[in-house]
């Protein structure tokens, strides 16, 4: 009779035995898959949230002097890791003029303080897309006519409700931007409005939202006399993954031929930070989960079976006295736990279906506690916002299942080699002593 032969007929004798067996291997199987189960699902989720948080960085390139140009910027967009939605600005303090080279009337009535030659001076905004500037996206502007300057729009401006209908100007009529003696020609093709009040408490007057004017950074360009390579002072990017936002700063720090010694590198993560808790937590609280299953598992199957082995040792004796060997004995004792294993890793994919997800929303809702964190929206408003995982979702994926065979596969035998060690080690006389 072969091994595999006289494995099924005890395993069929101790029907009893075999049952309890059955059901500790199948609790331990779906434990083990519904943990790795639980750890891909967390993965996939880990990187979805990452990515929906939108982490990146800004450049603040005013040091560097012309080196920071679009060429650059083109450079750090193709790197691996960096998302295409980018804005690159620069900012400076300009005249407004009419079409009649005229300076234009803006906002002094309430500031702090008018300075010399600041008369008809604001703040002169260049951006590659207008809509991403910071008083778009977190200060409350608004566009209330015409069109965002985008990319490759040259000569066009943007100018405030109220320095509009002060200087009776509409869309489509000419501006002039003027520094230093230089005279840049604009049309007006957009104009937008503040939703939200400044503070004017302290402020000087060309720093009042109604003296604010956006233009392309072509025509900011040539009242440097700059008309060739475009250069910015700052460039805010996104990243794909926050996780990786080290790796893409160095990255860019080692582009040659660049000072990045005199830029100052901001990151914007806060949010990935906040929420990196709630997702290391829930990561380590699975795989401490699994090196459980994997070590109680261990030592409870060698504990039963070495039980069971010890009143078998009549069963070994009489093996060993008709000339069969240790390790012959030893292979049908692993055959017969393996042939209850795998009903048991076969049942155990229902079962783990039918709890995994169930099972994961629990450890979801202890390792996601809610966590604050004052955003900042402008100088003078916060946000509180509330930073969590929301869901995953678990299914038990065939890499999962593969795995559960191999890791419960190689339990199984390890437990039985444990477990019959005691009794192998024995000499046949001693044995045989035994059953007398």
């Amino acid at each position: 009779m072969s091994i595999l032969q006289r494995a099924y007929c005890h395993t069929k004798r101790k029907w009893d035995k075999s049952l309890i067996l059955l059901g500790i291997i199948l609790v331990i199987s779906t434990l083990f898959l519904v943990g790795t189960s639980i750890r891909t699902a967390t993965e996939t989720a880990s990187f979805n949230v990452r990515q929906s948080l939108q982490g990146g960085f800004t450049i603040d390139a005013r040091f560097l002097g012309k080196q920071f140009t679009e060429s650059v910027v083109e450079k750090i967009l193709s790197m691996d890791g960096v998302r295409a939605d980018y804005n690159a600005h620069s900012r400076v303090y300009a005249e407004f003029l009419a079409i009649n080279k005229k300076p234009l009337t803006v906002r002094t009535e309430g500031a702090f303080h008018v300075s010399d030659g600041f008369e008809h001076t604001g703040r002169l905004m260049a951006d590659i897309f207008s809509d991403k500037s910071e008083l778009f996206t977190e200060y409350g502007f608004e566009l209330t006519e015409g069109r965002h300057i985008y990319e490759n729009t040259q000569s066009a401006g943007l100018v405030h409700q109220w320095l509009a209908n002060e200087n009776n100007l509409t869309v489509g009529d000419t501006l002039f931007l003027s520094l230093n003696d230089e005279a840049v020609e604009v049309e007006i093709i957009g104009i937008f409005a503040n939703t939200v009040p400044q503070d004017t408490d302290m402020i000087m007057s060309h720093m009042f939202y109604e003296n604010v004017v956006f233009t392309d950074p072509h025509s900011f360009n040539r009242l440097f006399n700059d008309r060739d390579m475009l250069s910015f002072q700052r460039a805010d990017f996104t990243v794909i993954d926050p996780a990786e936002l080290d790796n893409i700063i160095t990255a860019v720090r080692n582009i040659p031929n660049i000072d990045w010694e005199r830029a100052a590198f901001i990151r914007r993560d806060v949010e990935f930070q906040n929420a990196r808790s709630a997702l290391e937590t829930l990561g380590n609280m699975v795989d401490v989960m699994i090196w459980v299953i994997l070590v109680v598992s261990l030592v409870l199957l060698i504990f039963i079976l070495a039980l069971w082995i010890r009143e078998r040792v009549h069963e070994t004796g009489v093996f060993l006295s008709i000339g069969f060997s240790k390790g012959n004995i030893l292979l049908q004792q692993i055959a017969e736990v393996m042939i209850v294993a795998t009903l048991a890793f076969i049942l155990s994919f229902g079962v783990s279906t039918l709890i995994g997800q169930t099972i994961g929303n629990t450890l979801l809702e202890q390792a996601s506690a809610p966590e604050f964190e004052l955003v900042s929206l402008a100088e003078e408003a916060t946000l509180q916002e509330e930073i969590s995982l929301v869901e995953i979702d678990v299914s038990i994926t065939a890499m999962n299942y593969i795995l559960m065979w191999i890791v419960g596969s190689l339990l199984c035998i390890v437990a039985v080699i444990f477990a019959t060690f005691p009794v192998l080690r024995m000499k046949p006389k001693n044995i045989l002593s035994q059953m007398t």
